[in-house]
């Protein structure tokens, strides 16, 4: 498709499955391929067991809970046997298998697992409601684990967020000479800053080929996320007592040197074009990732997954309770970092047999 005149205008549906191919479409599921691959997207056939490698803590339904939209997290493993027999039933609340449907689903409930807000959730089927899809109706995202990666991979149908779904045009939508660009995509409207803004649905005109929206242009990932210990009374009394005694001695710095002048006095730190406008969130956020936040539309936790240090790495909460994130990563980003942010995304898929091995 061109962004010049053209006679006939295609179906935004034939355009998307033609024009662009998306590069974390997944092919449609087929239970019976899947029988025969003997593994559906990665995973093995049958139950098995999700295991962080950084944390070594298990995917877990809290409480054994089938409210609709209750949280995962992870826990400690309640059940150490591999065999379904020998397991207690108090421990499928921590056991998942791929459905029919190739729907990553829970045991102890049979419902299927969505991601709202960044976080996984307990998901009862629902039937479709108009306008879909919205939060409460929609094809449930699709799992794929890559054992070479270690890497757990979502991937949906549609935008996570469920914006509100556009206005109708008021009036339809022609090829003129004054109107040459428009077609079945969202309009881009020019700022006088030479941007645009469009909808997060829109699929905006880029040299001539349709370029998705922001939230195809990201992959979704499986992350844990660490916990710090709480601060306690002896913390506080030791960052007191530390920054007292820096008060204390700051002024006698200044005797070292009687004879300097204010002009010698060292010059304060020169701070960047719009690094006083980055708010906090956790930790020290750039201002080029708020600004990213802002066009890609990321949750809190995924700005600070992109700039967490090394101290925020540090897992050391005795609770075991750990929250769990689905974390979209721009196309084309290093996923690089020290051991522990690599090891968070990585994860081990532990099959639970029918019977014991024999040797």
């Amino acid at each position: 498709m061109t962004l010049g005149r053209s006679t006939a205008t295609p179906s935004l549906l034939s355009v998307m499955s033609t024009a662009f191919t998306d590069p974390n479409t997944l092919d449609a599921f087929s239970a019976s391929e899947a029988a025969l691959d003997g593994s559906a997207r990665g995973f093995p056939l049958g139950y098995f067991i999700i295991r962080s490698i950084a944390s070594g803590k298990i995917l877990d339904v809290p409480d054994h809970t089938t409210a609709d939209g209750a949280e995962l997290v992870l826990f400690d493993e309640k059940e150490s046997s591999l065999v379904e027999s020998m397991r207690k039933p108090e421990a499928d609340n921590q056991v998942f298998f791929i459905d029919s449907s190739g729907a990553l689903a829970a045991k102890h409930s049979g419902h299927a697992v969505d991601v709202q807000d960044g976080a996984l959730v307990l998901r009862r089927r629902k039937p479709i409601l108009a306008p879909f899809p919205n939060q409460a109706s929609h094809n449930l995202p699709k799992f794929e684990y890559s054992p070479v990666t270690g890497h757990i991979t979502i991937t949906f149908d549609s935008d996570p967020l469920f914006p509100p779904p556009l206005p109708p045009k008021d009036t339809p939508t022609t090829n003129t000479d004054d109107d040459a660009q428009r077609d079945d995509f969202e309009m881009v409207a020019p700022n006088t800053d030479d941007s645009v803004s469009t909808s997060p649905n829109a699929w905006v005109h880029e040299v001539g080929r349709p370029v998705p929206p922001a939230w195809k242009q990201r992959t979704y990932l499986l992350t844990s996320i660490p916990s710090r210990r709480p601060r306690t009374f002896a913390d506080d009394a030791t960052e007191f007592f530390v920054s007292s005694a820096a008060l204390i001695t700051a002024p006698l710095s200044g005797l070292s040197f009687p004879f300097g002048s204010p002009s010698e006095a060292k010059a304060p730190e020169r701070i960047g074009p719009g690094e006083g406008d980055a708010r906090p969130i956790g930790e020290r956020v750039s201002f080029e990732h708020m600004q990213a936040a802002k066009q890609y539309d990321l949750f809190d936790h995924e700005v600070v997954e992109e700039e967490r240090s090394e101290e925020a790495e540090i897992d050391d909460n005795p609770h075991p309770l750990r929250k769990v994130k689905v974390v979209g990563y721009r196309h084309n980003t290093h996923l690089g970092g020290n051991t522990k942010a690599r090891d968070r995304r990585r994860w081990e898929i532990l099959p639970i047999r029918r019977e014991r091995k024999r040797f």
